[in-house]
This record gives C-alpha cells, structure tokens and sequence, in this order.
C-alpha cells in the first residue's frame, strides 16, 4: 500500500499514535498537521490498547509505535502487527528515544518501516516527517535500504 498524502480520492489519512506519554503524542500529533492538512489521529495509551484498536477498527494508513509501553511494548507490537494479514502491508514507524543500536535492529528485523528517533524541536519533528512521508509516497522496495531506516534530528553545526 502506497499512502498518497495529496490524493483527493482518500482526503483523510488515518493514523495510530501508540505511547504512553501523552505530551510525547501530542507532539508528534503537531507535527503532523504542519506537513498533512486531512488526517484522523487516535491515541492509545499502551500496547495493549494499539493492539485492541487494531482489532476493532478499520486499519490505519499509519502506525507510530512507541518502545517502552505499559502492557506490551513496541517491539512486543510491531510482532502482532506483521502477523496479522490485514495489517501486513500497514506503515509501521517506531517512534522512540532510544539510539541503541540493540533496539534499531530489533525494529528493523522486526519489519519496522522505518524508526523515527524523537526530536527535541517542532522544527526537527516537522524536517524528519517531511523525509518520512515523502519516503512513504514510494514504493517499500525502493526504501528498505538499512541506511535510510533510521530518520533524527540533524544537528547545525555553528562553525
């Protein structure tokens, strides 16, 4: 499934926020109005509460995953959701603080499409969704390349 975030045909691009830290999804909520203008969020609180909603609701075009949930974390998620056919072909995108190299392969081995390492600014939010949902218009093939897995904030250097 291609996510087209400019087609008319589908103006409302549903997506799952999965994080225990309310302020953490609220903000990854702003910065997804600055790059979509027609989108449904929902929020669970926990792992065990994404994996509840995927199984009573329509699938999302999007999937932001936490690691470190209550319940059942994101790994512990991610896992579930790639073994469930309908979800299979679902945007499945880690969303976490964690720069462990540990974690990322997991994700990655795991079928994550991409980890999105948490910025501290709205302004790096807004540059790495730009990347992701640019990368998201293209075909998984053409992205599943590990370096391109991992999208953060670049650091301006002043000199």
């Amino acid at each position: 499934m291609i996510v087209n975030l400019n087609n008319s045909m589908n103006p409302n691009i549903n997506i799952l926020i999965a994080d225990d830290d309310k302020d953490d999804a609220d903000f990854l909520s702003e910065g997804i109005s600055k790059i979509i203008s027609s989108y449904e969020v929902f929020h669970a609180t926990d792992g065990g509460k994404c994996i509840t909603y995927l199984k009573t609701n329509p699938p999302p075009e999007l999937i932001f995953l936490d690691l470190n949930m209550p319940v059942r974390n994101g790994v512990e998620c991610l896992k579930q959701i790639r073994l469930n056919p309908v979800l299979k072909t679902t945007w499945v995108i880690v969303y976490s603080t964690s720069h462990n190299m540990r974690d990322i392969d997991t994700c990655y081995k795991e079928q994550a499409d991409f980890y999105l390492i948490k910025p501290v600014t709205l302004s790096g939010l807004t540059n790495i969704l730009e990347q992701l949902f640019s990368a998201i218009g293209k075909p998984r093939h053409a992205i599943k390349a590990k370096d391109e897995f991992v999208l953060m904030e670049r650091k301006k250097m002043l000199w």
